[in-house]
Protein backbone atom coordinates (compact mmCIF):
# COMPACT_ATOMS: atom_id res chain seq x y z
CA UNK A 1 0.00 0.00 0.00
CA UNK A 2 1.37 3.62 -0.66
CA UNK A 3 1.15 6.39 1.88
CA UNK A 4 -0.45 9.12 1.88
CA UNK A 5 3.12 11.64 2.26
CA UNK A 6 4.49 8.74 -1.00
CA UNK A 7 1.33 9.62 -2.60
CA UNK A 8 1.17 13.52 -2.87
CA UNK A 9 3.25 14.70 -5.62
CA UNK A 10 6.41 16.43 -5.14
CA UNK A 11 6.67 19.88 -4.50
CA UNK A 12 7.69 21.88 -7.73
CA UNK A 13 9.52 25.21 -8.05
CA UNK A 14 8.71 27.18 -10.74
CA UNK A 15 10.43 30.70 -11.20
CA UNK A 16 8.92 33.75 -12.97
CA UNK A 17 11.53 36.51 -14.80
CA UNK A 18 9.85 39.94 -15.13
CA UNK A 19 11.97 43.03 -16.67
CA UNK A 20 10.37 46.53 -17.89
CA UNK A 21 10.54 48.36 -20.85
CA UNK A 22 9.72 51.79 -21.16
CA UNK A 23 8.03 53.61 -24.23
CA UNK A 24 9.92 56.87 -25.64
CA UNK A 25 7.33 58.37 -27.44
CA UNK A 26 4.45 60.30 -26.44
CA UNK A 27 1.63 59.32 -25.26
CA UNK A 28 4.06 57.50 -23.22
CA UNK A 29 3.90 53.63 -22.20
CA UNK A 30 4.92 51.43 -19.49
CA UNK A 31 5.65 47.63 -19.93
CA UNK A 32 6.27 44.97 -17.59
CA UNK A 33 6.68 41.78 -19.20
CA UNK A 34 8.52 38.29 -18.93
CA UNK A 35 8.90 33.90 -18.77
CA UNK A 36 7.52 31.69 -16.20
CA UNK A 37 8.37 28.07 -16.21
CA UNK A 38 9.84 25.26 -13.87
CA UNK A 39 13.31 26.04 -12.43
CA UNK A 40 15.00 22.80 -13.79
CA UNK A 41 14.16 23.79 -17.13
CA UNK A 42 15.42 27.62 -16.27
CA UNK A 43 19.03 25.74 -15.85
CA UNK A 44 18.77 23.85 -18.97
CA UNK A 45 18.10 27.12 -20.79
CA UNK A 46 20.79 29.34 -19.05
CA UNK A 47 23.44 26.73 -20.36
CA UNK A 48 21.74 27.23 -24.25
CA UNK A 49 21.67 30.99 -23.66
CA UNK A 50 25.15 31.38 -22.62
CA UNK A 51 26.44 29.32 -25.67
CA UNK A 52 24.40 31.73 -27.72
CA UNK A 53 26.43 34.53 -26.09
CA UNK A 54 29.88 33.24 -26.63
CA UNK A 55 29.98 32.75 -30.40
CA UNK A 56 31.66 34.81 -32.57
CA UNK A 57 31.63 37.95 -32.37
CA UNK A 58 31.06 37.07 -28.52
CA UNK A 59 28.73 39.37 -26.62
CA UNK A 60 28.68 39.59 -22.74
CA UNK A 61 24.44 40.14 -22.52
CA UNK A 62 21.73 40.25 -25.06
CA UNK A 63 20.00 43.03 -25.01
CA UNK A 64 17.26 43.57 -27.78
CA UNK A 65 17.03 47.19 -27.55
CA UNK A 66 20.53 47.12 -28.19
CA UNK A 67 20.82 44.57 -31.07
CA UNK A 68 17.69 47.36 -33.02
CA UNK A 69 19.94 49.99 -32.73
CA UNK A 70 23.74 49.06 -32.46
CA UNK A 71 24.37 49.68 -29.81
CA UNK A 72 26.17 48.22 -26.49
CA UNK A 73 27.59 45.02 -26.82
CA UNK A 74 26.44 45.43 -30.59
CA UNK A 75 28.53 48.66 -31.15
CA UNK A 76 29.94 48.51 -34.69
CA UNK A 77 28.22 45.16 -35.33
CA UNK A 78 26.38 44.83 -38.94
CA UNK A 79 22.93 44.54 -38.73
CA UNK A 80 23.04 41.18 -40.34
CA UNK A 81 24.85 39.68 -37.63
CA UNK A 82 22.62 41.90 -34.90
CA UNK A 83 19.46 40.24 -36.48
CA UNK A 84 20.94 37.09 -36.89
CA UNK A 85 21.94 36.67 -32.79
CA UNK A 86 18.19 38.03 -31.80
CA UNK A 87 16.54 35.16 -34.34
CA UNK A 88 18.88 33.20 -32.41
CA UNK A 89 18.06 33.85 -29.00
CA UNK A 90 14.13 34.08 -30.01
CA UNK A 91 15.05 30.61 -31.29
CA UNK A 92 15.99 29.52 -27.69
CA UNK A 93 13.52 30.76 -26.07
CA UNK A 94 10.95 29.28 -28.47
CA UNK A 95 12.99 25.79 -28.22
CA UNK A 96 12.41 25.84 -24.45
CA UNK A 97 8.74 27.05 -24.76
CA UNK A 98 8.17 28.84 -21.06
CA UNK A 99 5.29 30.87 -20.66
CA UNK A 100 4.85 34.41 -21.26
CA UNK A 101 2.88 37.03 -19.82
CA UNK A 102 3.09 40.95 -20.30
CA UNK A 103 1.38 43.99 -19.31
CA UNK A 104 1.55 47.41 -20.95
CA UNK A 105 -0.37 50.56 -20.17
CA UNK A 106 -0.25 54.64 -21.00
CA UNK A 107 1.72 56.19 -18.26
CA UNK A 108 -0.96 59.30 -18.43
CA UNK A 109 -4.15 56.73 -18.07
CA UNK A 110 -2.56 55.31 -14.93
CA UNK A 111 -2.01 58.57 -13.30
CA UNK A 112 -5.38 59.69 -14.26
CA UNK A 113 -7.31 56.71 -12.93
CA UNK A 114 -5.26 56.37 -9.85
CA UNK A 115 -5.52 59.40 -8.57
CA UNK A 116 -8.08 58.66 -6.72
CA UNK A 117 -6.20 56.75 -3.83
CA UNK A 118 -4.42 58.60 -1.17
CA UNK A 119 -0.82 58.88 -1.88
CA UNK A 120 1.12 55.04 -1.39
CA UNK A 121 2.31 52.80 -2.95
CA UNK A 122 -0.47 53.25 -5.94
CA UNK A 123 2.02 56.27 -7.14
CA UNK A 124 4.31 53.87 -8.64
CA UNK A 125 3.13 51.79 -11.59
CA UNK A 126 6.21 49.61 -11.11
CA UNK A 127 4.78 48.37 -8.30
CA UNK A 128 0.90 48.42 -9.40
CA UNK A 129 1.81 46.38 -12.49
CA UNK A 130 3.86 43.63 -10.91
CA UNK A 131 1.93 42.54 -8.45
CA UNK A 132 -1.40 42.77 -10.54
CA UNK A 133 0.83 40.67 -12.54
CA UNK A 134 2.21 38.12 -10.57
CA UNK A 135 -1.39 37.95 -9.09
CA UNK A 136 -2.78 36.87 -12.70
CA UNK A 137 0.18 34.38 -12.71
CA UNK A 138 -0.85 32.29 -9.30
CA UNK A 139 -4.65 32.40 -10.88
CA UNK A 140 -3.70 30.75 -13.88
CA UNK A 141 -0.62 28.80 -12.10
CA UNK A 142 -2.53 25.22 -13.40
CA UNK A 143 -1.78 26.48 -17.25
CA UNK A 144 1.54 27.15 -16.27
CA UNK A 145 1.88 23.40 -15.05
CA UNK A 146 2.22 24.30 -11.85
CA UNK A 147 -0.57 23.89 -8.23
CA UNK A 148 -1.60 26.30 -6.39
CA UNK A 149 -1.65 23.49 -3.39
CA UNK A 150 1.84 21.47 -3.80
CA UNK A 151 3.98 24.41 -5.55
CA UNK A 152 6.47 27.06 -4.65
CA UNK A 153 6.50 30.17 -6.76
CA UNK A 154 10.12 32.31 -6.93
CA UNK A 155 9.32 36.15 -8.61
CA UNK A 156 12.56 37.50 -9.76
CA UNK A 157 12.86 41.46 -11.61
CA UNK A 158 15.54 42.81 -13.11
CA UNK A 159 17.25 45.20 -10.42
CA UNK A 160 15.90 48.63 -10.32
CA UNK A 161 17.91 50.15 -8.12
CA UNK A 162 15.52 53.17 -7.74
CA UNK A 163 12.05 51.34 -7.27
CA UNK A 164 13.40 48.31 -5.68
CA UNK A 165 13.01 49.83 -2.12
CA UNK A 166 9.46 50.95 -2.86
CA UNK A 167 8.24 47.72 -4.56
CA UNK A 168 9.69 45.83 -1.53
CA UNK A 169 7.78 48.13 0.91
CA UNK A 170 4.68 48.23 -1.00
CA UNK A 171 4.41 44.32 -0.94
CA UNK A 172 5.37 44.03 2.54
CA UNK A 173 2.88 46.49 3.74
CA UNK A 174 0.55 44.09 1.58
CA UNK A 175 1.65 41.43 3.11
CA UNK A 176 1.14 42.41 6.53
CA UNK A 177 -2.01 43.90 5.68
CA UNK A 178 -3.40 40.62 4.23
CA UNK A 179 -2.28 38.55 7.37
CA UNK A 180 -3.81 41.22 9.75
CA UNK A 181 -7.16 40.89 8.15
CA UNK A 182 -6.40 37.28 8.49
CA UNK A 183 -6.93 36.96 4.17
CA UNK A 184 -3.73 35.01 3.86
CA UNK A 185 -4.89 31.80 6.10
CA UNK A 186 -7.84 31.75 3.33
CA UNK A 187 -5.63 31.71 0.29
CA UNK A 188 -4.26 28.85 -1.25
CA UNK A 189 -0.37 27.69 0.40
CA UNK A 190 1.30 29.00 -3.08
CA UNK A 191 -0.17 32.71 -2.79
CA UNK A 192 0.71 32.63 1.15
CA UNK A 193 3.96 31.97 1.16
CA UNK A 194 4.31 34.26 -1.90
CA UNK A 195 3.09 36.94 -0.03
CA UNK A 196 5.03 36.28 2.86
CA UNK A 197 8.20 36.21 1.06
CA UNK A 198 10.24 39.37 -0.60
CA UNK A 199 10.45 39.74 -4.43
CA UNK A 200 13.64 38.82 -5.42
CA UNK A 201 16.32 41.71 -7.71
CA UNK A 202 19.03 40.37 -9.93
CA UNK A 203 21.27 41.37 -12.26
CA UNK A 204 19.65 40.71 -15.67
CA UNK A 205 23.50 40.52 -17.43
CA UNK A 206 24.31 37.47 -14.86
CA UNK A 207 20.95 36.17 -14.48
CA UNK A 208 20.17 34.71 -18.00
CA UNK A 209 16.74 34.46 -17.91
CA UNK A 210 16.20 38.11 -17.50
CA UNK A 211 17.78 39.07 -20.66
CA UNK A 212 15.17 36.52 -22.51
CA UNK A 213 12.31 38.45 -19.87
CA UNK A 214 14.06 41.88 -21.47
CA UNK A 215 13.77 40.79 -24.76
CA UNK A 216 9.99 39.72 -24.28
CA UNK A 217 9.25 43.41 -22.62
CA UNK A 218 11.28 45.26 -25.37
CA UNK A 219 9.18 44.01 -28.22
CA UNK A 220 5.72 44.14 -26.31
CA UNK A 221 6.49 47.97 -25.65
CA UNK A 222 7.16 48.47 -29.38
CA UNK A 223 4.32 46.33 -30.34
CA UNK A 224 1.47 48.58 -28.37
CA UNK A 225 3.75 51.73 -29.48
CA UNK A 226 3.18 50.44 -33.25
CA UNK A 227 -0.66 50.27 -32.43
CA UNK A 228 -0.47 54.03 -30.92
CA UNK A 229 0.95 55.39 -33.75
CA UNK A 230 -1.08 53.31 -36.28
CA UNK A 231 1.64 51.39 -38.39
CA UNK A 232 2.43 47.70 -38.66
CA UNK A 233 4.33 45.96 -35.14
CA UNK A 234 7.61 45.41 -36.08
CA UNK A 235 8.84 41.99 -36.78
CA UNK A 236 10.19 39.21 -33.67
CA UNK A 237 13.18 38.05 -35.36
CA UNK A 238 13.50 34.39 -35.10
CA UNK A 239 9.63 34.07 -34.46
CA UNK A 240 8.44 30.36 -35.46
CA UNK A 241 6.24 29.45 -32.81
CA UNK A 242 3.40 31.65 -30.79
CA UNK A 243 4.14 30.83 -27.01
CA UNK A 244 1.25 30.61 -24.87
CA UNK A 245 0.43 32.91 -21.89
CA UNK A 246 -1.64 36.03 -20.79
CA UNK A 247 -1.20 39.39 -22.60
CA UNK A 248 -2.62 42.77 -20.81
CA UNK A 249 -3.25 46.16 -22.20
CA UNK A 250 -4.49 48.40 -19.92
CA UNK A 251 -7.22 50.85 -21.41
CA UNK A 252 -8.66 54.07 -19.17
CA UNK A 253 -11.52 52.00 -18.74
CA UNK A 254 -9.94 48.86 -17.29
CA UNK A 255 -7.18 50.68 -15.39
CA UNK A 256 -10.49 52.87 -13.89
CA UNK A 257 -11.77 49.84 -12.75
CA UNK A 258 -8.94 48.30 -10.86
CA UNK A 259 -8.76 51.64 -9.37
CA UNK A 260 -12.19 51.42 -8.12
CA UNK A 261 -11.86 47.98 -6.82
CA UNK A 262 -8.33 49.20 -4.68
CA UNK A 263 -10.50 51.79 -3.41
CA UNK A 264 -13.42 49.83 -2.49
CA UNK A 265 -10.85 47.59 -0.68
CA UNK A 266 -9.14 50.54 1.45
CA UNK A 267 -13.13 51.46 2.01
CA UNK A 268 -13.73 47.83 3.38
CA UNK A 269 -10.02 47.43 5.46
CA UNK A 270 -11.00 50.53 7.60
CA UNK A 271 -7.89 52.06 5.06
CA UNK A 272 -9.64 55.39 3.59
CA UNK A 273 -11.45 57.74 4.96
CA UNK A 274 -11.95 59.85 2.29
Amino acid sequence: MVSTAQSLPKPMLLQAFIDDSKSEGVPPFFVLAGYIGRADMWAKFSMEWQRALDMRPRIAYFKLREALRGEGEFNGMSEGLRMERARLMRNIIEQFAPYEFSIGFRLDEYEKAFSILPRGAYDNPYYFASFHLVMRLTRNIDHFGGSLNHDDLLVVFDNQAMEQTRIVAGWERLGRQLDEGSQLQKLPPLVTKLMRSTPSFRDDKHVLPLQAADMHATWFRLYIEAHRDGRPAPPIHGFKTQLPGLSIIGTQETLNNLAQTVLAGMKTQGRYSG
